[in-house]
C-alpha cells in the first residue's frame, strides 16, 4: 500500500514538472503583432506568383514561346527558379500549406475530367510560364496589424482575425498562424492565405 502511495505522488509530481517545463506558453497577441507583417507583406508577392499574374513575359527575342509557356522576365520578383520560389515559400508558409500551392504551380492538377498542367516549368533558358492559365485578380489589401485579435488560442497555433481593406471594403478576415521552435528561439508560419 505504502508503495502504492509512493509511485502514485511520484507519477503525480512528474506529471506538474512535465507540464510545467515542457510546454510552451501560449501565444501572445504581441506576439503575434511583431511578427504578423513579416509573414504577411512577403506573401503578397508570392500571392501575385502563384494565383494572380505571376511574372511578365521575358522581352528577350531569344526567349521565344515553347509549347504553351512563355520565357518569364524574373527581374520583378528576383527568384529565378522554381527552387528560390519554393525556399520564399517555406520562410512564409506552413509546409502542408506550401504543398498545396506547390500542387498546382509545379506539379499540375489532374481530375477524372481533365488534367492541367503546371503554371511554371524550368528550362535550360530559365523559369518558364504557362500562357493560358487561371489568373485571378487579386485585390491590393492593406492590414491594420494593430487591430489582431485572436480568436482561437493554443501554444502551436493560433486563428486571429486582422482588419484589412481592399477596393475600398473594410473587411475582418481571419488567418492561422503557426509557431515553431522552442521559448527564445521560435519561427513563425502561416496556414492560411492573405489575399
Amino acid at each position: 500500500m505504502k508503495r502504492t502511495k509512493l509511485l502514485v505522488s511520484a507519477f503525480l509530481l512528474l506529471t506538474v514538472v512535465f507540464t510545467f517545463f515542457g510546454c510552451a506558453p501560449k501565444i501572445t497577441v504581441d506576439e503575434i503583432k511583431a511578427e504578423l507583417p513579416q509573414l504577411i507583406e512577403p506573401s503578397k508577392m508570392l500571392n501575385e506568383i502563384y494565383l494572380g499574374k505571376g511574372y511578365p513575359e521575358s522581352k528577350d527575342v531569344s526567349a521565344k514561346e515553347i509549347s504553351g509557356y512563355y520565357y518569364c522576365d524574373t527581374s520583378l520578383y528576383g527568384f529565378n527558379s522554381i527552387s528560390e520560389i519554393k525556399d520564399a515559400t517555406e520562410k512564409i508558409f506552413t509546409p502542408e500549406y506550401a504543398n498545396v500551392l506547390y500542387q498546382a504551380a509545379f506539379d499540375g492538377l489532374s481530375t477524372e475530367q481533365a488534367v492541367e498542367s503546371a503554371r511554371y516549368i524550368e528550362s535550360d533558358a530559365g523559369l518558364m510560364q504557362k500562357v493560358n492559365d487561371d489568373v485571378y485578380d487579386l485585390p491590393s489589401r492593406e492590414f491594420d496589424y494593430d487591430s489582431v485579435e485572436i480568436v482561437k488560442g493554443g501554444r502551436e497555433r493560433v486563428t486571429i482575425s486582422i482588419a484589412s481593406k481592399a477596393n475600398g471594403k473594410n473587411e475582418v478576415i481571419e488567418m492561422i498562424v503557426v509557431r515553431y521552435g522552442e521559448e527564445g528561439n521560435y519561427s513563425y508560419r502561416l496556414d492560411s492565405p492573405t489575399y
